[in-house]
């Protein structure tokens, strides 16, 4: 079994795309290093809501989710202490789907405290302004709050210098995300490299699209891993 020794991960899929009521998933579909069960529920088309065990001290935590399936669907999740989760089709239609969530606190994308390096945080891609993404991140070569640089080079076009993760080996995830509910999803986020800068950092560039293809200043959720540490 996966032994955290910090902080929490979480990793789960769910059985149903449409379930009746408050559904708990079986074991096999779900991992929570914290123990205890996961639930989601459907609130109408496309939207869901999951909870499960949060036994940690808070600290800006990785949150991402996929759609599962053959469909030609986007799923993006909501501030990470809401739990929420919205799927859409090619058009920005909401549709019914499955998803698989990852979730961490103070861990690698694979769960791990210690090893290799790793920073999780979000670009707010709808303020981005004069060359510049502000954000929030967690770095783990700091053991605190920060370590990420986030630079406007276009619309819907990022790129995030990662502080102290630069080795040859690694890997990252990208997700829009929802920051309100006064509006619907409006769009998704892809990733196009990550790369070594110099000896010490990490560059990851991402674009972001609206629905239909066309770019899009939209938030951006960024998780990086070094594999080996180095």
């Amino acid at each position: 079994m996966l032994t955290v020794s910090r902080g929490v991960f979480a990793w789960f899929v769910t059985d149903q795309a449409t379930p009746a009521g408050v559904r708990t998933l079986p074991t096999s579909y779900r991992y929570v290093s914290a123990g205890g069960e996961v639930t989601y529920e459907r609130l109408g088309t496309g939207r869901y809501r999951f909870r499960m065990n949060r036994q940690y001290d808070y600290s800006f935590p990785l949150a991402h989710v996929t759609a599962v399936g053959s469909a030609g669907v986007h799923c993006q999740i909501g501030p990470p202490d809401l739990w929420d989760v919205w799927c859409r089709n090619a058009a920005g239609n909401p549709v019914d789907a499955r998803f698989a969530v990852t979730y961490g606190n103070r861990v690698d994308l694979l769960g791990r405290a210690t090893g290799p390096r790793f920073h999780t945080g979000v670009l707010y891609g709808e303020r981005a302004s004069g060359g510049w993404v502000t954000g929030e991140d967690w770095n783990s070569t700091l053991n605190s709050f920060g370590g990420g640089i986030g630079h406007h080079l276009g619309t819907g076009h990022y790129q995030l210098r990662i502080t102290g993760t630069g080795t040859t080996y690694g890997t990252a995830f990208v997700n829009s995300f929802r920051n309100d509910f006064d509006r619907p999803p409006h769009g998704y986020c892809v990733l196009v490299d990550w790369s070594r800068s110099g000896t010490a950092d990490t560059v990851v560039t991402v674009r972001c699209y609206a629905y239909g293809g066309v770019p899009a200043n939209i938030n951006a959720r960024v998780s990086y891993t070094t594999w080996p540490a180095a």
